[in-house]
């Protein structure tokens, strides 16, 4: 039972036995409902019995719709020893009851310690008697408030008696407000309408401003609370007004109580009737009484003037009530009447349009105080507007005064400096205005926002029969008198203290008469110790260091004192000067003083230092000071970093932000690797700290975010003034270090520098974005956009290869160079993510500080990651919808950037869901798809899918091996260990491993012949269970098998380990054992763990990056391995790849085998992003559990999609190396385009350069798979990139890219959602890119764009009509099914087959319909020919034809295709024919199988197929000849087609009845045909062949065919 239970219980109880009842009972739940934890020691159960009692008598004899109300002092007191008075109300739910009684509560000055007000819904009789009560809404019950209120430490019986009838008056005007609202409403719009229609003889647009302004109230934007009609009369000559009978509503309901404190029953005094008569149709005043309801402040009046017939002014309607927040919240343009007014005041100034005066002058305007705004006479607005735009030029403190028309109060408006208000210069303000003006201040308001002034308004109440004199001009410089500065006020403020306040007199003269020692007596003054005594004060209270930087009078201008105040014990000098020398100031004395304040149970202690300029510099205390004092508290604080660039605070007066500035960028330079070393960037702007400050106003130009309209223009002429004093910078490195510095602020397009945390403080660290094309002498690869964060704690970076990229973060332990590391990784993500929709990204970051306690250093991680991702998304833009939102108090350089998306990495693998928190912290449109990984996300580890991927590169490499290691034992070596996410897996992939060694960072696991049935269940257990080498049962070891730790000195070998790697020694070193199994006889050396292990021969350790891995690292031509995968990344370099399969050996490469990982991880955030707009669709009613659930079926149908890619990429490696040999001089003329278009660099990609190229075409060698992977990568990026630049992802007829990409659970139930995907056009053009890049091979897309001319959106449709057309999916399909049943290198042959039939057709679609390709008419027309075809071929071919097709059948069935599989392979050369066939069908409407009979026949008269083979058979050395003799040959399919449609024309149907149309035509064509019988007769004898003359019998064909 809870407490609050076990208080009601008690309170039941205690309720006496009459009032027990079911009412009581119903309330004392509701009461107690909303009794919190906390308020528990407000009652007792004696209490809440006293209470409920008293609500229920309340309730039982109230009358209806009137409220009851008791203030009593219960019997029974809650604990505490004070007197608590409660005070309950029961009424009507009403509007504004329960703020309306707290106001007035508030009004009295009692403070409410509780207050309850429970709704309940109650049922009365038709005696008025209470009859029932309960908590839900019923038929015939009223919605009944009961308000509990306490209030404690009431100093008299007569201010309880005030408040009670305070308290009855507010019930009562509360029910008159709200009994009168509706009538309240209609008079205003009867006011409106009779107003639209009077004859008022003002100008039609006034009446309609004012008619705009009632139309505003009406909207809910002004809260009525009264309503009276007013006649003016004329008697004896003057104008009164007088009450309209039973005209009164709401708070004028009564006809006696008036409007104002000074009315009476006529209304104003007759003096000032005329004045008010005469006002415009509506004016606008402040009342001088106060609401009481609602909010208890002066209230609002609306006075709307009557007219008659001929349109005099015959009475007045006036309004009473509160404007609502909205109206003094909204711009000044947006409320009518104030925006009129505005305008007119603007109009009256004469300033010039879109000039800064004017721009300056309506921003006065909307500023102004609103409720003076209202009321005050344009004229009279535009002299003070004029003032108050002066007072820019010259701040101090100005009064500016408005008289109310009616003499009610005078309205006075202060201006004073920002850094001289305070609450007390306001107090003391008010009291001057108050004497002066001889009225009260009934309420004012302040604002102090970014201006340099606050604004005080204060509204002084008057006699209306004794207007004040005065002499605004001096009561101004009384004002000014009170607003002296800080430190003046300060001391005599003090001094006054000890004199006029005794309680304060008395504490300050206890607590430190006996405080100052002896020597601190004798050496200040009185005046200086008041000032210590307040620093003092503060240092106690804020328990932290306080300064003060000053000078005495005779002190040189070089030198200066600091007096440090410190709580609790003595500072450490040892700790000081490094602070003070950093600063630029050498200690040349100290004077220590213990101060021992009364009652405080430590001492403060002041150090006194006297510090001077070591160069005689001189310094001006005023201009440093606060930034000194800030800067030495940020570093002691250990906020700021202690280096030489903190002199830039003394040298040019820089604010310690401004040098955390210039530090960022320091270090930046540091890690993009600056020639300079960081001491020296720092010396160089320390010795120009001209520039260095004009370095830090041209990033507050470009990067303020107010003042963007000038920003350019200002930071163009700051520029032109650093290029100027840079031409007289002397030495030449500094001048680099300064324009480097100035390169980096311009190259900036993002910070967060002028963002503040939501306490409104500066961040403590900084991110900067940086646009790395504009960065000069970046080491290369240049990223696309990169983010440096920077922190006292934490430096990141985070890069980025396109604008849509994706990479892990990790926790990098390389503090001096960690972006080398990470440049190096986002390299390789960036081919590595040609798979999937983002580009390549990376992240890292260091920790500064790292602790040396483990748990410690682990906590720092995180926080240290919490800002690294904290820097990232401050300047990241935000999605809602489709509306892209910046990034608060940023100014945004670039364009629209939303996408962000980072994962897990090295040191941080557990920290997803923590990023994600954040992410959803930031309300980041991402939420927990911005990190994937997460608990609501893809495991990777769990499902193996990084290693899963890897291992079907591994699966290709051996099958064209021929061992299918699913079945077959093989021997692997490793890095890794079973604990290890892609170590483990990987090593679990296969039952018939057997592992012979591997090792990692603690121990070397050496099983000379392993048991691959009983070695596999002891891996699986060490990954089960999370273990290392050191945990395998090694009674499960082969004979001779070991584990040996790392880290002893020397290892003692078994006979069997000798033997099995070929060690001669007894004894080996850890190093040389993990070498020998590097290169030892294995099949496989697979790599699972961090480090680089294999180099070229020509490469030098350091090439390698990796200096922990030295001494083991092996070079590439040493390794007898057969196969290389590669799980982890950076196992071998690119050079040690290409070397090893120089040599023969299997390898892809690392980003190839291992991207199985990014490929799951950017699949689970495009599958969450889609899940969310499901989310926030009502049809589909799916909450967070639903949406996880589902995440969670689809584990492994995500796993097979992302295996799908990785077979098909290691597969079209494969399938460009089987090509590799023969087109060497295209894959290097795409390498020189890339190297054109797109930067590319050889030695960076490690392809080989023009003169290795040469030696490879000698040698008949091409590119090596680890090559053709560099190519694919960069045809797939290109492509990808090529089709997003165009319209082809918009095409309804791309929409099954899309949707095929989800899986299958997704894909119809969600098909909507997926269809308007936000990166909906990126899946679809990554798809088509993996596809045709997969199936045509990397140089197809250049070379066909090349050849044809084709645009990319062109050659992609007539893929995807060829893919369709020929059914070619379930023909590679087909092929992929006898993966292990059939060599794979017959099974790479026939997809080499199908990619030359695709490639011709794909080139014959862009020939005959480049312009109109229409995939849906392309398909209809050629799908269902084709399969007629195919079926029906082998009856149509000629003999030769036949017996080449038969041919090729029997070869594919000896290769062991099933027959059906190789009947279409078989037929493929001959297929390449079908669309001429089919669209001669079509265009001469003649039968299709005739059509291919007379095709064929006549290619066999002419030798056509024999021309074609001649015709390949050319050689292609050079790109010239390659392309010459593919249009050759595409010309001879044309003449070829052109003779078919010339026979069928020649020839009609009717003249050919069995089908003789070749017979026929050599009838009709004899003489033609016996000229060309000599030149085929000379082709055919001739022993060789070139182009012309295969040129010369296309062009006689040609002309055959279109001769008449």
């Amino acid at each position: 039972m809870t407490l609050t239970e076990n208080l009601l219980q008690k309170a039941l109880k205690a309720l006496p036995t009459k009032q027990s009842h079911g009412h009581n009972k119903t309330l004392l739940r509701e009461l107690s409902k909303q009794i919190s934890r906390d308020d528990m020691d407000y009652f007792s159960a004696d209490l809440l019995a006293e209470i409920i009692q008293t609500h229920g008598e309340l309730a039982l004899k109230r009358e209806s719709e009137k409220a009851q109300f008791k203030i009593y002092s219960p019997k029974a007191q809650t604990s505490g020893g004070h007197r608590t008075i409660i005070i309950d109300v029961v009424s009507d739910d009403l509007a504004f009851l329960v703020d309306s009684v707290v106001a007035e509560i508030n009004k009295h000055n009692f403070l409410i310690d509780l207050l309850l007000h429970p709704v309940i819904y109650s049922q009365y009789d038709d005696n008025g008697k209470l009859t029932d009560v309960t908590n839900e809404a019923k038929d015939g019950y009223i919605q009944q408030s009961h308000i509990h209120i306490q209030i404690k430490n009431v100093s008299s019986d007569s201010a309880l008696k005030s408040l009670e009838k305070g308290i009855e008056e507010v019930l009562k005007d509360v029910r008159y407000t709200n009994q009168d609202w509706d009538e309240m409403q209609q008079a205003l719009q009867d006011a409106r309408m009779d107003l639209a229609n009077a004859k008022t003889r003002r100008p039609l647009s006034e009446v309609q401003q004012y008619c705009a302004f009632l139309d505003y109230l009406y909207d809910n934007n002004f809260t009525l609370l009264g309503y009276r009609e007013y006649k003016f009369v004329e008697k004896d000559g003057e104008t009164k007004s007088q009450t309209v009978h039973n005209s009164g509503l709401g708070l004028l309901k009564s006809e006696i109580r008036p409007a104002y404190i000074s009315d009476r029953e006529e209304g104003l005094p007759r003096n000032l009737q005329e004045k008010r008569k005469n006002l415009p149709p509506l004016s606008i005043s402040k009342t001088n009484r106060h609401s009481t309801v609602h909010r208890a402040v002066p209230m609002d009046a609306v006075a709307i003037k009557t007219y008659d017939e001929k349109g005099n002014v015959s009475g007045e309607r006036l309004f009473l009530g509160l404007f609502t927040s909205v109206t003094y919240s909204r711009s000044v343009s947006d409320v009518p009447y104030l925006r009129e007014k505005v305008e007119e005041v603007i109009e009256l100034s004469g300033s010039i349009p879109h000039s800064h005066n004017r721009k300056a002058l309506r921003h006065i305007l909307e500023k102004y105080p609103r409720d003076e705004l209202f009321q005050i006479e344009p004229q009279k607005l535009l002299e003070i507007a004029t003032d108050i735009l002066r007072l820019q030029e010259r701040q101090r403190i100005a009064l500016f005064m408005r008289k109310d028309p009616f003499r009610r109060y005078i309205s006075c408006l202060v201006y004073v400096p920002r850094d001289r208000y305070a609450t007390s210069t306001r107090k003391i303000m008010c009291t001057i205005l108050e004497e002066e003006l001889g009225g009260v201040c009934t309420n004012f308001s302040t604002l102090v926002d970014d201006s340099v002034f606050a604004r005080v308004m204060f509204t002084i109440n008057i006699r209306q029969d004794q207007e004040p004199k005065f002499n605004q001009k001096e009561l101004e410089a009384k004002l000014q008198d009170a607003g002296e500065t800080w430190q003046e006020r300060l001391a005599r403020a003090l001094n006054e203290a000890y004199i006029e306040d005794e309680q304060n007199s008395n504490l300050k003269n206890s607590k430190y008469t006996n405080a100052f020692p002896i020597p601190y007596t004798l050496r200040y003054k009185a005046s200086q110790a008041v000032f210590d005594i307040e620093k003092i004060e503060t240092a106690l209270s804020e328990n932290r260091l306080q300064l003060d930087l000053y000078r005495i009078n005779d002190m040189e201008n070089h030198r200066m004192r600091l007096k440090v105040y410190n709580p609790g014990a003595p500072l450490n000098l040892s700790d000081v000067m490094p602070i003070l020398d950093y600063l630029g100031l050498k200690a040349i004395s100290e004077l220590p003083y213990e101060i021992k304040p009364d009652s405080e149970d430590k001492p403060v202690w002041i150090h006194d230092f006297l510090l001077e300029t070591p160069d005689q510099t001189e310094v001006t205390i005023e201009d440093v000071k606060k930034n000194f004092e800030a800067g030495f508290s940020r570093i002691w604080n250990k906020q700021m970093e202690n280096d030489k660039l903190n002199k830039l605070i003394l040298h040019a007066n820089m604010t310690w932000r401004q040098v955390t500035l210039l530090r960022a960028y320091v270090r930046y330079m540091r890690q993009i690797r600056f020639q300079l070393s960081r001491p020296f960037v720092e010396k160089a702007l320390n010795a120009h700290p001209e520039i260095s400050h004009m370095i830090v106003s041209l990033f507050k130009a470009l990067h303020y975010p107010r003042g963007q309209e000038t920003a350019a223009k200002e930071a163009a002429k700051i520029k032109k003034s650093i290029e100027a004093a840079l031409d007289k910078v002397e030495s030449l490195d500094h001048d680099r270090c300064l324009r480097m510095m100035t390169a980096l602020v311009e190259a900036t397009l993002r910070t967060n520098y002028f963002q503040r945390d939501e306490e409104g403080e500066r961040k403590t660290y900084m991110s900067i974005k940086f646009d790395c094309q504009k960065i000069p002498d970046m080491p290369l690869p240049r990223p696309y956009r990169e983010i440096f964060v920077y922190s006292p704690r934490v430096e990141g970076v985070h890069l980025r290869g396109d604008k849509i990229a994706r990479g892990g973060l990790r926790w990098s332990d390389r503090p001096d160079d960690f972006r080398t590391e990470v440049l190096g990784l986002m390299k390789a993500q960036m081919v590595k993510n040609s798979v999937i929709v983002p580009m390549g990204a990376k992240g890292g970051f260091v920790l500064k500080r790292p602790p040396s306690d483990r748990e410690a250093f682990k906590k720092e991680g995180i926080e240290c990651y919490k800002t690294f991702i904290r820097g990232l998304l401050d300047i990241t833009d935000n999605r809602k919808g489709t509306k892209i939102i910046p990034p608060k108090d940023t100014v945004c350089l670039d364009e629209p950037d939303p996408y962000l998306v980072v994962a897990a990495d090295k040191g941080t693998a557990s920290f997803s869901d923590i990023a994600n928190g954040i992410s959803q912290d930031y309300g980041f449109w991402l939420d927990d798809a911005f990190a994937s990984g997460g608990s609501a996300g893809y495991d990777h580890k769990k499902m193996g899918i990084t290693a899963r991927g890897a291992w079907e590169s591994v699966k290709i490499h051996f099958r064209e091996l021929g061992h299918n290691t699913q079945e077959k034992p093989f021997d692997v070596v490793g890095v890794g260990d079973m604990g290890g996410d892609v170590f483990g897996n990987g090593m679990l992939c296969s039952e018939h491993i057997r592992l012979l060694a591997a090792f990692n960072h603690l121990h070397i696991f050496v099983d000379p012949d392993p048991d691959p049935k009983s070695s596999f269940k002891e891996r699986q257990r060490l990954f089960d269970n999370v273990l290392g080498w050191a945990d395998y049962d090694q009674s499960k070891l082969s004979k001779g098998g070991k584990i040996y730790d790392r880290s002893e000195k020397s290892l003692k070998l078994t006979p069997e380990i000798k033997e099995r790697f070929d060690l001669q020694k007894d004894t080996v070193t850890p190093g040389e054992l993990m070498r020998a199994i590097l290169k030892s006889r294995t099949d496989l050396i697979w790599f699972g763990g961090i480090g680089t292990y294999v180099k070229a021969q020509s490469e030098s350790n350091a090439d390698a990056g990796d200096k922990a891995n030295d001494s083991i690292r092996v070079n590439a031509n040493e390794l007898r391995a057969k196969v290389i995968g590669e799980g982890a990344n950076l196992g071998t370099t690119q050079l040690g790849r290409i070397e090893f399969a120089k040599n023969g050996g299997h390898i892809n490469t690392d980003f190839v085998d291992n991207s199985g990982g990014v490929n799951s991880s950017d699949l689970e955030v495009n599958i969450k992003i889609l899940l969310s707009d499901v989310m926030n669709s009502k049809e589909h009613n799916m909450d967070i559990k639903a949406r996880n659930k589902l995440l969670e079926t689809m584990t492994e149908d995500v796993s097979q999609l992302v295996l799908r890619n990785n077979y098909q990429q290691a597969q079209a490696i494969s399938l460009a190396t089987l090509q590799a040999k023969n087109n060497l001089q295209i894959h290097n003329e795409f390498i020189r385009q890339l190297e054109r278009d797109k930067g590319l660099s050889r030695a960076l990609e490690g392809l080989p350069d023009e003169e290795e190229v040469e030696r490879r075409l000698r040698a008949g060698r091409g590119l090596t798979h680890p090559e053709l992977c560099i190519l694919l990568s960069y045809a797939k990026i290109g492509f990808t990139q090529d089709l997003l630049g165009s319209k082809i992802p918009d095409s309804p007829d791309m929409s099954d890219w899309l949707i095929e990409y989800f899986p299958d659970a997704v894909q119809k139930k969600y098909e909507t959602e997926i269809k308007r995907h936000r990166l909906g056009r990126e899946i679809i053009a990554t798809q088509m890119a993996n596809s045709l890049i997969n199936r045509m091979g990397p140089t197809f897309l250049k070379e066909k764009m090349n050849s044809t001319g084709a645009k990319v959106s062109q050659i992609a449709k007539a893929y995807i009509i060829v893919r369709d057309i020929f059914s070619l999916q379930k023909l590679w399909g087909s092929i992929e099914s006898l993966d292990n049943i059939v060599p794979a290198e017959v099974q790479l042959k026939a997809m080499n087959e199908i990619a030359n039939l695709s490639e011709h057709n794909i080139s014959w679609f862009l020939s005959k319909h480049i312009h109109d390709l229409d995939i849906a008419t392309e398909i209809s027309n050629y799908h269902d020919n084709i399969a007629k075809l195919q079926s029906n071929l082998l009856s149509l071919l000629p003999p030769s034809l036949s017996e080449f097709v038969k041919q090729r059948m029997e070869n594919e069935l000896s290769n062991g295709l099933p027959k059906d599989l190789a009947h279409l392979i078989a037929i493929m050369p001959v297929m390449s024919s079908a669309c001429d066939i089919i669209k001669i069908t079509l265009e001469q409407k003649t039968d299709l199988l005739e059509t291919a009979k007379v095709y064929f026949e006549i290619g066999e008269l002419f030798h056509m197929s024999w021309l074609r083979r001649q015709a390949r058979n050319l050689p292609t050395d050079t790109p010239w000849q390659y392309e010459a003799t593919n249009g050759l040959i595409n010309q001879m399919y044309k003449c070829q087609a052109a003779l078919t449609v010339r026979i069928l024309s020649d020839i009609p149907k009717s003249k050919a009845k069995d089908g003789d149309y070749i017979e026929k035509w050599q009838e009709l064509r004899a003489a033609q045909l016996q000229k060309l019988k000599p030149l085929f007769t000379s082709l055919r004898r001739s022993a060789s062949m070139d182009i012309s003359m295969l040129i010369t019998a296309e062009q006689r064909l040609n002309a055959l065919a279109e001769a008449a």
